[in-house]
């Protein structure tokens, strides 16, 4: 067998991801017939296949599992190492990579992006909105440089740095009844409503992998009762604006119906003992330094929250 060259790994990494030809050489900047040649030339030289065709997709066979959990370990080293030959040299230009969820990215990147582009304008900004669970996977495989998300971080391969600390609320429809209930109680931004009335409401809720249904849900345990669920949905904006429109309550950061909520504005409530607070972390590899333009990303994002 050949020697394995980091090119190799690159290559067959952009297929893997895409599951195709097509947006590999996309994302690669080469043709697809050059792309394809060089998949099977790198076949023919281990001598075995390292994808299949279901479909329209290539997926990985068990070899080519195998060869790209290896590669992926060397290419994030190989990058690591010369992102700190460049600090190096002080040359301060190379690539970051950052995920986010969607409804982050609305208030984060225009706040960050170009106060970072001025220090450092030869640094290649490469943006992926995903959800935590995604965010988990890309860092541990090598693809972002950083993710931001909240916490619980679940996951022991990945260190983080704590950005800023905000209230989870509970919003719901200015007309409902049970805001009568609730009051001012001290340590509490908002009127505090104990979660227990709230047993014959109905919830808009998102997805379990998402951390505000984890948190919703060590609280309902607290409360002793298992929600009514009207709608599960993934954007927490929508379940807001829902909760507004007497849908049903929701659950979200403090932010979100303060400051992006369209239209209608839900009333919102404190919940908790006497309030229930999230961490939003930028989380990076276990064991892996973030490089200077990294460092400097977190710093910004930082101050900004």
């Amino acid at each position: 067998m050949d020697d394995i060259e980091i090119k190799d790994l690159r290559y067959m990494s952009a297929i893997a991801r895409h599951e195709g030809i097509s947006k590999a050489a996309d994302e690669l900047y080469i043709s697809q017939p050059a792309l394809s040649g060089y998949l099977k030339n790198l076949e023919t030289r281990l001598g075995v296949p390292l994808f299949q065709r279901i479909g329209k997709r290539m997926v990985l066979t068990y070899f080519g599992e195998c060869f790209l959990k290896e590669g992926n370990e060397i290419l994030l080293r190989h990058k690591h190492f010369t992102e700190e030959l460049d600090r190096i040299r002080c040359e301060e230009r190379g690539r970051l990579s950052i995920g986010f969820p969607i409804l982050r990215g609305i208030s984060l990147l225009p706040a960050t992006l170009p106060v970072f582009s001025k220090r450092f304008p030869n640094v290649e900004i490469r943006c992926y909105e995903e959800d935590a669970s995604a965010l988990d996977r890309l860092i541990q495989q090598g693809e972002l440089d950083i993710g931001f998300f909240n916490c619980p971080i679940d996951n022991d391969s990945i260190d983080y740095q704590v950005i800023s600390n905000e209230e989870i609320v509970l919003s719901t429809s200015p007309d409902d009844p049970i805001i009568s209930q609730a009051f001012n109680k001290k340590g509490c931004k908002y009127p505090w409503l104990d979660l227990r009335l709230c047993r014959d409401h109905k919830f808009i809720l998102n997805y379990p992998e998402q951390r505000t249904t984890q948190i919703a849900g060590h609280l309902f345990k607290q409360a002793g009762f298992t929600p009514k669920v009207s709608l599960r949905i993934r954007s927490l904006m929508t379940t807001v604006s829902l909760s507004a429109k007497g849908y049903g309550m929701a659950f979200s950061s403090e932010k979100y119906p303060r400051e992006l909520c369209l239209g209608d504005k839900p009333y919102i409530l404190s919940i908790g003992e006497p309030v229930t607070m999230m961490n939003l972390v930028a989380g990076y590899r276990k064991g892996i330094k973030p490089s200077l333009y990294a460092q400097t990303f977190i710093d910004i994002a930082r101050q900004f929250y």
